[in-house]
């Protein structure tokens, strides 16, 4: 079992209704970000915990690993994706109480690594989409 993080302020809604994760395999520019790579590497079982403006809202547990798929109808103001790309089925486990992260980053920040963090130094969000946390961080969370 794994622990991921996912940035979802544009997408969660949607996401978090029809119970999967989705991202484009590609950027408008033919590159395949990391954020979105780590689609593939996501396994049955696995724990995502859905970063919603700067809190932790939901907690989800991947129902099946990645998979391809085209972009969910819903994204339809995300023209600027491209349509191919990789869907992750998930049960979300909405929290009764948001973890905000201001009030947890001192802790975490000093568990997350320093590439590819879904935090920045100073403890907001990084641009991107999934993020692998390390072991230590997804049990602190």
């Amino acid at each position: 079992m794994a622990y991921w993080w996912v940035s979802q302020n544009q997408t969660y809604r949607h996401e978090r209704d029809g119970e999967y994760l989705w991202a484009p395999n590609i950027d408008g520019g033919g590159r395949k970000p990391f954020h979105w790579a780590s689609m593939n590497d996501v396994k049955q079982g696995d724990i995502i915990f859905s970063y919603v403006g700067q809190k932790i809202v939901s907690v989800s547990i991947a129902k099946t690993k990645a998979y391809n798929s085209q972009r969910p109808q819903e994204f339809k103001s995300q023209e600027a994706w491209k349509k191919d790309g990789k869907r992750i089925d998930t049960q979300y486990n909405d929290l009764k109480t948001p973890l905000h992260i201001s009030k947890l980053k001192n802790t975490l920040l000093n568990l997350l690594p320093n590439r590819y963090s879904p935090l920045t130094a100073n403890g907001s969000g990084n641009q991107g989409y999934l993020f692998p946390l390390p072991p230590n961080a997804g049990r602190f969370l």
